[in-house]
């Protein structure tokens, strides 16, 4: 067996023939050791195969003896070879590739006929080429013929090579000792069955010894054998990345000491990139970390983790301690039972670290509550003697390691008092209440409030079937231009109803202490205690059903900006913050208050500013700082100043005294009334229907006079149609009445008709007009039919039954 270690040439004389007899023709066979498969191995001066990567042994066969064909003047070249490649110790793998090296299913001819010369117009002809199943040992055979016609002179005058073929053979080499593991590849002669005579053997085996070296992991450059990081800060790591065998690099990574995956790694361009942000708990006192790390390879097996880390570095990691600022130092004043705030902020190196805020309070803990959430710190004083004074609050500001920040700030604490909002309970002299059908003046009032009031939004609800609102005024005290307050703008207007959970009557009413248009500016915005912001005039309705009643006249919120005053607090030295004092508590009233706060009804709402509109935010501006106190107006109860059929207040009921003197208000208005306007007036509700001053009480009245009735309580009155007519003479009606009053224009003569002749009529002039009243004092009287000659436009009729 022959060796080679890099090329072999050898001629092997074979028979040629022609059409009549074989000719003998000659065939070159080259193999060689190609030099990419050649390296050193660390140290030394051997030539080994690199373990696991690729080696390449070159085979090149020629044929050089043409064979003519006559009489077509055409010359044949044609061989066949077969060859047997194997290894030994046997089981490699080999693979055929082309000249660039990519594998091929079957060997084909490479190049073929060389250009130039007398042979550039050469036809080929390729038989089936070679077969290949990838196993050794194996054999395969090429077949070749080629056919031409010279173009120029023939024989030929030079030798030149007219076939030919390279094949690459590429064998993985591996192994695992550098001195022991030895694999040879050869290549021999195979018989084979072809049109010419075989050719002699070419003098094999030749066999390429190869010594297997293992596949070594790749290797990541050193890094700094010491580091020094802060916590949260992120740094990065790059290495190279190196590999002996040029193999594929498939994975990088970091570990820590516990070969626990750490940080980010990537391999880009050739480099391990590690990026890395430690967290606070790696933070030690002096003490280092171990980072490990590792390529990973196509191949057989360097896999993570392992022990194929090439590079450490020592890792420590450390701490920078907040830095606190903002109301260090202040002096701050703060009122009682209101929201006063110290703001801080905290800086820290190490980007992501959480700041964890406490505090201690000197001399002791106040009375109220304290928080500190976020660096702002509130401070609600509570109504207490020891509350007044000064506190020093320290607060400290602390990081995830245990590093710490701190500074002092100071509150001095005096009386605060929050808004007390009150609508009058009370009215009419000494706090009676008010006549049915009277003007009712209600007063709304700032009971208390110890900061500036620069201005209100009310909206107040009220049931406009029984109250008239007339209008509204503020306190000229308050808005004027001249004196301590000269607050600049009032307005009311009335709210249009928003549905059936409303009220029927809403009213808002404004007040701004300063529109800032450069001609007045409040003097004072500190108001005194039960100082009067507006009054409101409502008339008050003349239904004798609401006798005795209350009237409730309350605060009501569509939304957050209902009831609101602008506050600033006088302990801001800037007066620029303007905050939106909102509800605290809302009471309503029933002879004494009783509280309805209720923050989660919902709007609308009778019961305050709902939880949506507590922001707890000093920014935006939104404070519980008014208490809110409904009120509303009582109506004087007519038993209390009269006794239903006294009209003339003599104390004797239903006599023909107090008749007369109701006929006469029919005729002269309450001018008739002299004695007690307010009191005969609730007397002449007789039939107590809840009506005063009706022709049905004068009916009833004279019933109760003649016997026919006895006087009662109420009665139910029956509503009867009647259908007046007036023919310029006359006028008739088609029901029974038992009183009719009529108000004729101008002065005009009147005189019962015929069928009325029964009945009584008085009559006179008043306020230009004639003023009609047809009545009868017999029991059982009534009328209709042809009841009044006039010829006198109409302008009203009251009438009624006898009933």
């Amino acid at each position: 067996m022959k060796r080679l270690s890099l090329l072999f040439a050898l001629s092997i004389v074979l028979l040629s023939f022609g059409l009549a007899n074989a000719q003998p023709y000659k065939v070159d066979f080259n193999v060689d050791l190609g030099p990419g498969s050649m390296f050193t191995y660390p140290s030394t001066t051997d030539d080994y195969a690199k373990g696991g990567m690729p080696v390449y042994i070159g085979i090149q066969m020629a044929n050089q003896t043409l064979v003519t064909v006559p009489p077509t003047g055409e010359y044949l070249s044609g061989w066949g070879m077969g060859l047997t490649v194997y290894s030994v110790p046997s089981g490699a793998t080999v693979v055929w590739t082309d000249m660039g090296e990519a594998p091929v299913a079957s060997i084909e001819r490479l190049n073929t006929w060389e250009d130039g010369g007398i042979w550039s117009g050469m036809n080929d002809i390729t038989l089936p080429g070679a077969n290949w199943d990838g196993n050794l040992p194996d054999n395969f055979r090429h077949d070749c013929l080629g056919a031409f016609t010279p173009t120029g002179g023939f024989p030929p005058s030079d030798n030149v090579l007219l076939d030919r073929f390279r094949l690459h053979l590429m064998v993985p080499v591996t192994g695992s000792d550098p001195l022991t593991d030895i694999v040879e590849i050869c290549v021999d002669y195979t018989p084979v069955d072809w049109l010419f005579p075989d050719g002699d053997p070419f003098g094999g085996p030749y066999c390429f010894e190869f010594l297997g070296v293992p596949d070594l992991p790749p290797e990541t450059e050193d890094p700094d054998l010491s580091q020094s990081v802060e916590h949260d800060v992120a740094f990065g790591v790059t290495l190279a990345v190196t590999d002996a065998e040029g193999g594929t690099i498939t994975g990088v990574g970091a570990v820590d000491e516990n070969d626990n995956p750490l940080g980010t790694a990537n391999y880009v361009g050739g480099n391990l990139v590690w990026t890395y942000d430690p967290p606070c708990d790696w933070v030690t006192d002096g003490e280092s970390h171990t980072v490990k790390f590792y390529a990973e390879e196509a191949g057989p097996g360097h896999v993570y983790p392992g022990v194929d880390f090439t590079s450490t570095m020592s890792l420590t990691v450390t701490n920078t301690a907040p830095v606190i600022a903002g109301d260090c130092d202040a002096n701050i004043v703060a009122g009682i039972e209101a929201d006063t705030y110290a703001n801080f902020t905290s800086t820290d190196a190490n980007v992501g670290d959480v700041a964890v805020w406490s505090y201690t309070v000197s001399p002791s803990a106040p009375a109220g509550t304290v928080d500190l959430t976020g660096g702002v710190l509130t401070f609600n004083p509570a109504v207490a003697d020891e509350t007044v004074g000064f506190f020093t609050f320290t607060v400290t500001v602390t990081d995830c390691a245990g590093d710490y920040d701190e500074c002092d700030v100071t509150f001095e604490v005096i009386s605060q008092l929050p808004f007390f909002i009150v609508i009058e309970a009370e009215d009419g002299d000494a706090g009676l209440g008010v006549y049915l059908g009277h003007h009712a003046y209600v007063d709304v009032t700032q009971e208390q409030g110890s900061e500036n009031n620069l201005g209100f939004d009310f909206l107040i609800a009220y049931d406009n079937s029984v109250l008239a609102f007339m209008g509204a005024y503020g306190n000229p005290v308050l808005f004027s231009s001249t004196g301590d307050y000269q607050w600049e703008y009032f307005t009311y207007r009335f709210v249009d109803n928003c549905g059936g959970s409303c009220p029927s009557g809403m009213l808002q009413v404004v007040g701004i202490a300063d529109q800032n248009d450069g001609l007045h500016h409040p003097i004072e915005t500190i108001l005194p205690e039960d100082f009067v912001l507006f009054t409101m005039d409502f008339m008050v309705t003349n239904d004798y059903t609401m006798d005795c009643s209350f009237v409730p006249i309350s605060f009501f919120w569509r939304d957050c900006s209902d009831n609101s005053i602008a506050l600033n607090y006088r302990s801001d030295p800037t007066g620029l913050v303007i905050l939106q004092a909102i509800s605290r508590n809302v009471f309503g009233y029933n002879g004494t208050y009783f509280p309805i706060t209720n923050p989660l009804y919902g709007f609308p709402t009778y019961f305050g500013a709902q939880e949506d509109c507590d922001n707890d935010d000093p920014l935006k501006g939104n404070d519980q700082f008014i208490d809110f106190f409904n009120g509303g107006i009582k109506i004087i109860c007519s038993d209390s100043i009269d006794a239903r059929g006294d009209i003339n207040l003599n104390g004797v009921l239903n006599e023909i005294a107090d008749a007369v003197t109701f006929t006469n208000y029919f005729i002269y208005g309450i001018g008739a009334f002299t004695i007690n306007a307010e009191g005969q007036k609730a007397a002449t509700d007789v039939n107590a229907d809840g009506i005063p001053l009706s022709v049905a009480d004068l009916v009833y009245l004279i019933r109760v006079i003649v016997g026919d009735v006895l006087p009662i309580d109420k009665l139910n009155p029956n509503m009867v149609e009647a259908n007046f007519a007036h023919d310029g003479q006359l006028v008739s009606v088609d029901v029974e009445l038992g009183a009719a009053l009529f108000v004729l224009e101008g002065n005009v003569d009147v005189s019962l008709a015929q069928d009325a002749a029964h009945m009584q009529i008085m009559s006179d002039v008043v306020d230009g007009n004639t003023r009609v009243l047809i009545y009868s004092y017999d029991k059982g009287a009534s009328v209709n039919g042809n009841i009044l000659n006039t010829t006198g436009n109409v302008i009203s009729i009251e009438a009624a039954d006898y009933n």
